[in-house]
């Protein structure tokens, strides 16, 4: 009985070992410390469970399942980063144990205390165990401990540590070929590459995973940099809307006067034509509503003011729709700004380029259009559109942006061309828009 409790209590600090090297780097789902504790027990017992069939195979495979199911249950996160720490807690329990076998295990001072306390081998096996994943445990702290440390950085140096991996892999082979006529070293160096491999493994994860989290930083810093721009350009929208009312008001005592004039002297068909003049004036300052989306209707106007600048013609059709209403404007930006600056790019390289948008709504989708001409066919990677910008700054992740955010609401991005004309359809699922304010 005693075996047993002592063997789970084992198992539950193996648990507690991985939920501590999670916490703190990954989102929680569940908070209350009552129902983190009622799932630590259960997933304890359940590892419990498949220790009593005494395979190291069923160990290895339902072990790593068992503690996934727990990261599940108590963090929320990016999946991939989840499946990394995993992978990072799990080549660190296995290097500790191979630690505590080969070196700590053959020491003379263990030998001695089995030959005192006579003590049986399930016993030994027990206490290396908990042995290791104190070491585990101290290292993962660590390990946690420089991870929330550089969050924001790459270690410039840290890539010198893959010759970890060749070099173990060239010890491992050495120990093989030489396990027979090679005597104790070629022992030595078959136990120290299957050390090497296991801390090779370590920073391999440990380097992907910051390279996924340096490349999502980027991402960001560009739907950041996106945004600002926009911003900007909508501010200075602004600013021209409240000069030119100021001079509208300025001049409209004089537009008073020559109507007050006119009106004396009969003149109707003058009057109407400086009624049309002062509306045509004031529809130029105001600029042209397209939805109920202030950030979209931005968006509209600034790329419809571009496409005039570069002598490309754009029309837009809209239908009015209070759903686009409820799309985030930094998402909006990604989406709209991104396909729109494309459409416009590959427009003004053609003589009479054009650009059509059209926004409308089905069931259970909003849907935006863009349709431009262009000349040949784009530059792809793969299923990656490459910038055809001189200088190749964005490298083609504005698609690549559009299509992610696309997929966060449920919806998709289809791109098709023929012959000169390109066309990209934008869909958003109206469900996944639920909680999202504009």
């Amino acid at each position: 009985m005693m075996a047993a409790i002592l063997k789970f209590g084992g198992n539950l600090f193996v648990n507690f070992v991985f939920f501590d090297f999670f916490r703190g780097q990954l989102r929680p789902r569940v908070e209350n410390r009552k129902q983190i504790f009622l799932i630590l027990l259960l997933c304890a017992a359940a590892i419990r469970v498949v220790n009593s069939f005494h395979s190291g195979f069923l160990n290895l495979v339902f072990g790593m399942l068992i503690l996934t199911v727990q990261i599940l249950l108590i963090f929320k996160d990016d999946y991939k980063r989840e499946v990394f720490l995993l992978l990072i807690g799990e080549a660190v329990a296995l290097f500790m144990e191979l630690v505590v076998y080969l070196f700590i295990g053959r020491l003379p001072l263990c030998a001695l205390l089995r030959e005192t306390f006579h003590y049986t081998q399930e016993t030994e096996d027990f206490m290396m165990g908990i042995l290791s994943y104190i070491l585990c445990w101290l290292i993962l702290h660590s390990l946690k401990t420089y991870f929330l440390s550089t969050r924001y950085a790459m270690w410039e140096r840290f890539p010198l540590s893959f010759f970890a991996l060749p070099f173990s892999t060239a010890l491992i082979y050495l120990g093989i070929f030489f396990e027979k006529t090679g005597g104790i070293w070629a022992q030595y160096s078959l136990n120290l590459g299957y050390i090497l491999l296991v801390v090779a493994n370590i920073l391999m994860f440990y380097t992907i995973n910051k390279l996924f989290f340096v490349c999502g930083k980027n991402r960001e810093q560009q739907l950041k940099e996106q945004q600002t721009a926009l911003q900007q350009r909508y501010y200075k929208h602004l600013e021209e809307i409240d000069m030119g009312h100021r001079r509208y008001a300025h001049d409209l005592k004089n537009f008073m006067v020559s109507i007050g004039a006119l009106a004396a002297a009969g003149g109707n068909g003058e009057i109407m034509e400086l009624l049309g003049d002062m509306e045509v004036e004031l529809d130029t300052l105001t600029g042209r509503r397209y939805t109920s989306n202030k950030i979209l209707n931005a968006i509209l106007w600034e790329k419809t003011a571009l496409a005039e600048r570069y002598g490309v013609r754009m029309d837009i059709t809209t239908e009015e729709n209070p759903e686009w209403a409820c799309v985030p404007g930094r998402d909006l930006i990604v989406m709209a700004g991104n396909l729109l600056d494309n459409a416009i790019e590959a427009a003004k390289q053609c003589q009479d380029g054009s650009v059509h948008v059209a926004l409308h709504a089905r069931e259970h989708f909003l849907v935006m259009e863009v349709e431009n001409t262009c000349l040949g066919q784009p530059c792809t990677n793969g299923e990656v559109f490459l910038s055809t910008k001189p200088d190749g700054r964005e490298h083609g992740f504005g698609i690549l942006n559009v299509r992610d955010t696309a997929e966060k609401y449920g919806g998709l991005l289809y791109i098709e061309q023929k012959d000169n004309c390109f066309t990209t359809i934008l869909t958003i699922a109206k469900d996944c828009l639920d909680g999202h304010i504009a």
